[in-house]
């Protein structure tokens, strides 16, 4: 049975996202993918549209240049029909059978709004950058948003990504944020420890940065060497951040109030 829509935000040419599609193709309960182009070029588009016409359940769907990855997933998501959905970055994997083992867990367990996965993060040569066990990964864990299936009324009742231009930098955070979010306010949320989504990770990334940028001093503890007045609590990374909980916190209050209406 097709169930969840994933969406696939591609805003540069990414050489891998034919191996994101195809992962996805692997999984069952597939009802649609949608990918999400902006500032392409003809070439990439060409070679895009030649996957649409070999797989049917393929979309492709294009934006105004120079939009966000909020805006391109919140645009996806707009014309997805599945009961639940996915974000999955274009040089990315879904693994093994991550839909065919939590599509079953979200239909048992109806007061879940969604379930996360473990992540496995591999370097260009197939190496991992970071395991479980080190303090890092479990940050990493709140910072990614695709390895997250959630229920897309659930979704549309948050009211999706944030679009903050704040989020567009060079340290990004608007899936940190949408992450916080469904943690603080669609809550249960389940945890699946396996690896059931793989990073694909670049020399240069955030997170190279991010490891670059910390150290491990004990046991469930890591500390940053450094950071950047925009990281801080009261820069504008954090204010964005709050901003965007404090947005979702007032639409989930209208939701529910409209429900009882």
């Amino acid at each position: 049975m097709s169930r969840v829509s994933i969406v696939i935000p591609c805003l540069r040419q990414d050489d891998l996202v034919e191996i994101a599609v195809r992962s996805c193709l692997r999984q069952s309960h597939l009802h649609e993918i949608i990918i999400v182009v902006s500032d392409v070029s003809q070439g990439f588009l060409t070679e895009l549209s030649g996957l649409v016409s070999e797989f049917p359940l393929l979309r492709l769907t294009s934006m105004d240049a120079h939009v966000g990855m909020g805006s391109a997933r919140n645009f996806g998501a707009e014309q997805a029909t599945g009961d639940y959905i996915c974000f999955l970055n274009s040089h990315d994997e879904l693994l093994s059978d991550f839909l065919a083992t939590t599509v079953p867990l979200l239909d048992l367990h109806p007061e879940f709004s969604s379930i996360k996965v473990g992540i496995q993060v591999l370097d260009i040569y197939g190496e991992p950058v970071i395991l479980p066990g080190d303090p890092r990964y479990t940050a990493l864990l709140s910072t990614f948003s695709g390895n997250l299936i959630l229920r897309r009324t659930a979704f549309v009742r948050m009211g999706g990504f944030s679009e903050d231009p704040r989020f567009s930098g060079e340290l990004a955070g608007e899936e940190a944020a949408f992450s916080s979010a469904v943690e603080q306010y669609l809550a249960p949320v389940g945890f699946l420890p396996e690896a059931f989504y793989r990073h694909n990770d670049r020399p240069g990334s955030r997170l190279q940065n991010f490891l670059k940028s910390t150290k491990v001093v004990g046991n469930n503890v890591f500390e940053f060497r450094s950071i950047v007045p925009e990281q801080a609590a009261d820069g504008i990374l954090g204010q964005a951040i709050d901003n965007y909980l404090k947005l979702v916190k007032v639409r989930l209050l209208v939701s529910e109030g409209e429900g009882q209406g």
